[in-house]
């Protein structure tokens, strides 16, 4: 037990972080005491500590890149470039999927990971799903018509 310099309760140890510095081991302040003060200290010169936490960013390059590694999950990723891109949640996403029985709309591929979501560049109507190959090709003819039919004489010509 400890008890807390800034309320005064006093509280199981686990309840203090941990100060190697102190003799105990543990701040003087409990979690929930300290948060308060942090908050206090930060509304009073909130420019000090941006300052300071871009300043701590550039000096820790390392320690920040492989925090943000480990914080990183791809499926939480995924979900939200869906919404915040096409606007899809991932069940949308997934039920498109069973629709298309897993494989590209345009030539009935399948792909190893995810397929691409095809949307309308003017409108932002989601289409269907691609393979990367379809995408790719889509995305390069900028969806003119004119462009597939001149390529399909082009090959015709040639094969």
């Amino acid at each position: 037990m400890k008890r807390c310099s800034r309320c005064k309760i006093e509280k199981e140890i686990d309840e203090f972080g941990v100060h190697t510095k102190e003799k105990d081991g543990h701040y003087s302040q409990c979690r929930e005491c300290a948060k308060e003060s942090n908050r206090e200290a930060y509304a009073r010169n909130p420019q000090k500590w941006k300052d300071y936490a871009v300043v701590w960013k550039n000096e820790n390059r390392e320690r920040v890149n492989e925090l943000a590694r480990k914080r990183y999950d791809p499926e939480k990723a995924r979900e939200s470039d869906l919404k915040r891109i096409y606007g899809l949640t991932l069940e949308e996403y997934n039920s498109m999927m069973l629709k298309q029985g897993g494989k590209c709309c345009i030539c009935g591929g399948k792909e190893k990971k995810a397929l691409h979501v095809d949307h309308d560049h003017i409108t932002g109507k989601v289409r269907g799903l691609l393979c990367r190959r379809c995408n790719v090709v889509l995305g390069f003819v900028e969806e003119n018509l004119n462009i597939l039919d001149l390529l399909k004489e082009y090959i015709y010509e040639h094969a």
